[in-house]
């Protein structure tokens, strides 16, 4: 109890994560911005706009739509069509890099004219390079 009461006086900090709290608009109109500079809105999760770590809102905000139950992040509520509004990305990762569902159905269609059938197979870069030889 002494020790704690010493921290204590020194304003000793207990939380790990001690910050102030902005306001959800505050941190919103601050991605607005940043889609103005760089045309997206891919925070980089250590993105800071000064002290303000605007990634980790981010990420926060795909987290909170992905699991959370609560009523402003849910489809259609405020928030969620705020976000929509300024072509937020609630899924980024690999699958951001890959084509479109719609794109490889086309690549499909295409292989399937010129093979005559869907049994489309990995290419081993190994193996290709061995029958040039």
């Amino acid at each position: 109890r002494e020790r704690i009461a010493k921290l204590d006086a020194l304003g000793f900090v207990w939380s790990a994560v001690a910050r102030e709290s902005l306001p959800w608009d505050t941190l919103y109109e601050m991605l607005v911005k940043f889609k103005k500079e760089h045309g997206h809105t891919r925070v980089p999760r250590t993105y800071k706009d000064g002290d303000i770590k605007l990634g980790d809102w981010v990420h926060s905000q795909r987290t909170s739509f992905r699991r959370s139950g609560a009523d402003i992040y849910q489809e259609g509520s405020e928030r969620h069509t705020k976000l929509l509004a300024v072509g937020f990305e609630f899924q980024v990762g690999s699958s951001r890099h890959k084509k479109p569902w719609h794109d490889r159905f086309e690549q499909l269609l295409d292989y399937r004219r010129k093979f005559g059938n869907c049994d489309v197979a990995k290419i081993d870069p190994v193996k290709k390079k061995r029958k040039h030889y």
